[in-house]
């Protein structure tokens, strides 16, 4: 993940889940989500309740010592927290603001122009993508098209250059394939003008390690299952994530295809930014509206239509 200076807002997410729990039904199993108390499922509930100030006191702006940088600054301006258990909301809360700086230094927005968090407020989900990723390929594992232990090479040939072989999709799952940390050059850069070169790309890269030798957390691994679900499914990766969180009542969870930015994106006022990237890393970066918002920040997933499965991937 690329870090940044001072994001536009933050959140601390415990569960995912629709804005509308009780409405969230799937075809078999009723309702997903209720709401009751700590105490109905066995919760002290004092934890819950000093959870909302403490959350809410890192608003402030203090020295907070490496957390803010040894200046005084707010730890976030906000978020959004739901804890649940035994398929129970047992507190669900916003408290800060979604939108409160106007550049990277921390300069605050007029009041009139900060925006409050809520409980519909649509954050990017950044690293949580890779679990979605996981759930789809599972499902594939279940329907019999994908075998945990099959080498890659059986469902992308091409895959096989580079040494990269014997990879198998479990060593894809667990980080063990032995590829860096990200694509070298970036999806970004010029050297691949078409989605059809990032994609040759990613299948191309060379290993960092021998597969199967050292756990090394990279982005190419789930990258690379993203082409194996497109091959094997004929379907784009959005839709494979959608066919499960839809089931699930997760009407919010989703994939900006695209990248449709600025106000023309129809969930663009309820998202967080995110950062102000071109201020920060400088001029060659995605020529879009600063701050990100409501798209993924990421330079390896915004060339890929805002749909790679990788650290700051957005589905919402």
């Amino acid at each position: 993940m690329r870090l940044f200076s001072i994001v536009a807002s933050t959140s601390l997410v415990l569960i995912q889940t629709t804005a509308n729990p009780t409405a969230a039904k799937s075809a078999n199993h009723g309702n997903i989500l209720s709401y009751s108390t700590p105490e109905s499922v066995g919760m002290d509930p004092l934890p819950l309740q000093q959870m909302i100030a403490n959350l809410t006191a890192y608003t402030t702006p203090a020295d907070y010592g490496r957390f803010s940088f040894d200046a005084i600054n707010p730890i976030e301006p906000g978020g959004t927290v739901l804890v649940g258990h035994k398929n129970t909301i047992v507190s669900a809360f916003a408290f800060g603001k979604k939108n409160l700086y106007a550049d990277a230094n921390g300069t605050l927005l007029p009041p009139h122009l900060q925006e409050a968090a809520d409980l519909d407020t649509i954050y990017d989900l950044a690293s949580l993508t890779k679990m979605y990723i996981t759930v789809a390929t599972l499902r594939e594992i279940d329907s019999g098209t994908l075998q945990l232990n099959e080498t890659v090479t059986r469902y992308v040939p091409e895959f096989a250059v580079n040494g990269k072989s014997n990879i198998t999709i479990l060593m894809l799952l667990t980080h063990t394939s032995g590829f860096a940390s990200d694509p070298v050059p970036s999806l970004f850069s010029e050297i691949y003008p078409t989605y059809e070169e990032k994609i040759k790309a990613i299948v191309t890269q060379g290993l960092t390690n021998p597969p199967g030798s050292k756990f090394r957390y990279s982005d190419l691994n789930f990258m690379s299952l993203m082409v194996i679900l497109e091959r094997i499914t004929n379907r784009p990766l959005d839709q494979l994530v959608a066919e499960f969180t839809s089931l699930l009542g997760m009407q919010n969870t989703f994939f900006n295809r695209g990248n449709v930015e600025g106000p023309k994106n129809p969930f663009y006022w309820q998202s967080a930014p995110q950062e102000f990237q071109i201020e920060v890393l400088g001029d060659g970066e995605p020529q879009r509206p600063q701050p990100v918002r409501g798209s993924v920040h990421d330079e390896n997933a915004w060339p890929l239509n805002g749909q790679a499965i990788d650290r700051t991937s957005d589905p919402r």
